[in-house]
């Protein structure tokens, strides 16, 4: 008859006792032995060694916890199938595990059934006797791109690089590998890779593709070989983020369009304001300087007006001084303003009669210059100079056009003036220089409102340190600041609502731990006495109850802290306070846990004033109080410190009378609490120990509840500890008045 084959070592690092024993009860008949490790440090380096076929790890260990463990074997090839077998059961839990390497993630309290059947999955997969290696048909290598895999060996190579696959990476790798091409559904691969009978967390396909991905992938968010098709993927999308563009300043060119429309539009009314005023001005003064001109004509002229007009005559003198001066251009009016008499070509004439309402102003001395009609124009005025003139008897007038058709005063003095030039020269210059001003100090403003944008873009896509670091004393500066502070109060209030989350979620996870672990352990002695009933001895059976009792008793505990904390935050346990003796009530305490100090040969004692008591002294040392409450919350620091404190310490009960008050310290020579843990060593389930272990027996709420009686008596616990030097809480009382 063969040798029986040597049992296959697994692996359990697990701080719960109970648990291990558990497993490896039903272990041995699958032929496996099992290895315990209570605590990270030493479960990492037991696996490290590569013996073991199965590696099954708590999240929650003294030391470094299991997902630490699971990092850092993945991180040095280590090939064995994991199983996470923790409390933690939330979604982000299993994704975090898987994520990190782990092939299965069982949540407790589990089936002792369930736990078997994955164990056995796990174990065909390890031995390589899983049904997957059926699909893996010839060749018996395959070859994509630049990576090669070897289907016998059960190896692969990238770049001719070795790559480090689990065994589970390995089967799903070489499935799709041999299929190149085609689509497959997270449920395909869970049935073909991991077994039709597979019910573990479907995530698991996605941590085990991320996973290949970040090891066969350049570029793990472009992938090459392992392909996501969306609708038949197994991934699922990444959260797309805001992404803040280089848009160009608009907000520059608007303001710098609109300005420069402004200053062209104010250049353009000030040049014609301009020109308009130079020619008034040109005008008003020729007006003004040839006021008398008409009189003076008139004058030269009066023989060819009376007695008789004389046409010829006067035609002839109006060419010669016309020649002399071309600037002046002369017309006989009649009383109605008809031109009688002229020197120019009949077509040049374009009215024949002129409006003398202008030249009654004129006369009247209005305010120049008074523009009139020009007869050789259809619609134009000009300046003139007029006179009252006898017509062979009949009253008229010499109306003179000032600036005629071949010397236009107003246009040549503005055309051909210096000053008129270098004016407009210098509005221009002056509009250019202006323009250019306005535009560098439009970019100053609008850069600083840009690095704003830019600043608050930034805080927009979740970097919640960016600030716009403006502390100009201006609006924009003002409007930077705003941000600045409310960004800084944002970013706090995360930081709040993250740290608040973490606290939550610490919280649950704590409780379900508590809570979780006994019942596995209930559950699964259960049902092994269930199973194995018929071949369990009466004392193993009776070892096996006595762990289901020991088990229900720290759920019990744990439900009755849980209610008194509620009741306690809930203000539903009425203070009822009376005078007491507080050596009475510590003698009672001291008693109560003399037990359990002396089986862990811890010296317990209780000094007043610095005067050690026994039994024998009882002086009154009155104090008023609650004494119910009080005495809950000294045995709940008294059983924290017997708990923490190794063999050989001191744990003393100091009390210090005062005058108003008396101070309680419950001081121990014990390790002490890291500085780093001081400030949550008052929180609801937090405890130093990680692990949650049950070793200690403590349920994590026995400071809060302490702390919320000292509250409810309006007296505030202090903590002050060093390591390797002890711990002292401390508390005062008031004294009766």
């Amino acid at each position: 008859m063969p040798d029986a084959p040597p049992p296959r070592p697994i692996l359990v690092v697990e701080d719960d006792p109970d648990i291990p024993q558990l497993l490896e009860i039903h272990l041995r008949d699958l032929g496996c032995s099992v290895d315990h490790s209570s605590d990270g440090e030493q479960g990492l380096a037991r696996a490290l060694e590569g013996r073991h076929h199965l590696v099954i790890l708590d999240l929650m260990l003294p030391g470094i916890d299991g997902l630490e463990i699971c990092r850092r074997l993945r991180a040095h090839g280590f090939m064995t199938p994991i199983l996470m077998l923790t409390a933690r059961g939330d979604e982000i839990d299993k994704v975090l595990g898987l994520e990190l390497g782990a092939d299965d993630y069982l949540t407790k309290p589990f089936s002792i059934r369930e736990l078997i059947a994955r164990v056995k999955a796990l174990l065909r997969r390890s031995d390589g006797s899983y049904s997957s290696h059926s699909t893996l048909v010839d060749p018996a290598s395959l070859e994509i791109g630049e990576l090669s895999i070897d289907l016998e060996g059960r190896r692969a190579h990238i770049r001719d690089r070795e790559i480090k696959l689990t065994a589970k990476e390995f089967e799903l790798l070489a499935f799709m590998a041999q299929r190149a091409g085609r689509a497959f559904d997270r449920q395909e691969l869970l049935n073909h890779v991991w077994g039709y009978h597979y019910s573990g967390y479907e995530h698991t396909v996605n941590s085990h593709i991320n996973r290949l991905r970040s090891k066969i992938e350049v570029n793990p968010s472009q992938p090459e070989y392992v392909l996501t098709v969306w609708g038949h993927g197994t991934a699922s999308q990444p959260p797309r983020r805001s992404v803040m563009r280089n848009r160009p300043p608009q907000l520059f060119w608007r303001i710098s369009v609109a300005y420069l429309g402004l200053l062209l539009g104010l250049g353009v009314v000030y040049l014609g304001w301009g020109l308009q005023s130079a020619r008034s001005f040109a005008r008003e003064t020729d007006q003004k300087l040839n006021h008398e001109l008409a009189k003076d004509l008139a004058k030269t002229f009066k023989a060819y007006l009376e007695p008789e007009l004389d046409v010829t005559g006067i035609g002839n003198a109006f060419h010669d001084l016309m020649v002399m001066n071309p600037r002046v251009e002369l017309y006989l009016l009649d009383s109605a303003g008809t031109l009688v008499a002229y020197f120019a070509p009949p077509e040049k004439i374009h009215r024949m009669k002129v409006d003398l309402r202008p030249v009654h102003r004129f006369l009247a001395g209005a305010e120049l210059p008074i523009l009139g009609d020009d007869p050789r124009s259809g619609h134009r005025q000009k300046p003139f100079t007029a006179t009252r003139v006898t017509l062979g008897g009949d009253p008229g007038y010499l109306y003179a056009i000032l600036g005629g058709e071949r010397y236009d005063t107003a246009s040549a003095l503005v055309s051909n003036s210096r000053i008129v030039r270098s004016g407009a020269i210098a509005v221009i210059v002056a509009l250019l220089a202006t323009a250019a001003a306005g535009l560098v100090l439009f970019f100053l403003l609008t850069r600083r409102l840009h690095r704003l944008t830019r600043a608050v873009q930034s805080f927009q896509n979740g970097h919640l340190d960016a600030r716009s670091g403006d502390n100009a004393r201006d609006e924009i500066g003002a409007l930077g600041q705003a941000f600045d502070s409310m960004a800084e109060r944002i970013g706090d209030q995360v930081q709040q609502l993250e740290q608040s989350n973490r606290n939550r979620r610490d919280l649950v996870a704590n409780i379900s731990h508590d809570l979780r672990s006994p019942l596995s352990s209930i559950r699964g002695y259960v049902e092994t006495l269930m199973m194995k009933q018929p071949e369990l001895s009466d004392a193993k059976a009776r070892e096996y109850l006595g762990t289901i009792l020991q088990n229900s008793d720290r759920l019990s505990h744990l439900v009755d802290d849980l209610f008194e904390l509620s009741h306690l935050e809930a203000q539903e346990t009425p203070l009822q306070p009376e005078e007491f003796s507080l050596v009475e009530l510590a003698h009672d305490v001291v008693r109560k846990f003399q037990p359990q100090a002396h089986s862990s040969r811890i010296e317990l004692s209780i000094v007043l004033d610095g005067v050690p008591l026994d039994g024998s002294q009882r002086p009154l040392c009155l104090v008023r109080g609650d004494l119910r409450l009080i005495d809950r919350a000294v045995s709940n620091l008294l059983d924290n410190a017997l708990r923490h404190c190794p063999s050989g310490s001191k744990v003393e009960v100091r009390l210090e009378e005062h005058p108003s008050v008396t101070s309680i310290h419950i001081v121990d020579d014990g390790p002490g609490i890291p500085i780093e843990e001081q400030p949550m060593i008052f929180d609801r389930f937090y405890r130093v120990d990680k692990s949650r272990s049950a070793r200690s027996g403590g349920s994590g709420l026995g400071l809060a509840i302490a702390q919320r009686i000292l509250e409810m008596h309006d007296s505030v616990i202090s903590l002050a500890s060093k390591t390797d030097h002890g711990t002292t809480f401390s508390f005062d009382l008031p004294r009766p008045l």
